[in-house]
């Protein structure tokens, strides 16, 4: 599970994020090498977690509308769970 840590109101830089998501799909890649003769690998499912205030929603015009659409456009699914006092939860599955 991917985990944010909080730091007040700082943004990681674009090439942090992009650093990250590298990581995060070159682990991805290897767990379904390396289990690839013992399982067969249907769905990429991702969870990222933050500790932030939450409330987050993704049915209005935010970014998570925009990943929201983009995981539909591959047929998969994101949920957003996000109470008030945090923290915000993304689940994503997305079929291989």
């Amino acid at each position: 599970m991917a985990r944010a840590a909080r730091r007040g109101s700082i943004r990681p830089s674009t090439t942090k994020k992009a650093t990250a998501l590298a990581v995060e799909n070159e682990r991805l890649e290897r767990d379904l090498q390396w289990h690839s003769g013992e399982l067969e690998a249907a769905v990429y499912y991702i969870v990222a977690e933050n500790d932030g205030v939450g409330g987050a929603d993704a049915s209005g015009g935010s970014g998570l509308r925009g990943l929201s659409d983009g995981v539909e456009a591959l047929d998969g699914a994101l949920r957003v769970d996000s109470p008030r006092g945090g923290p915000t939860i993304l689940r994503a599955t997305i079929p291989l």
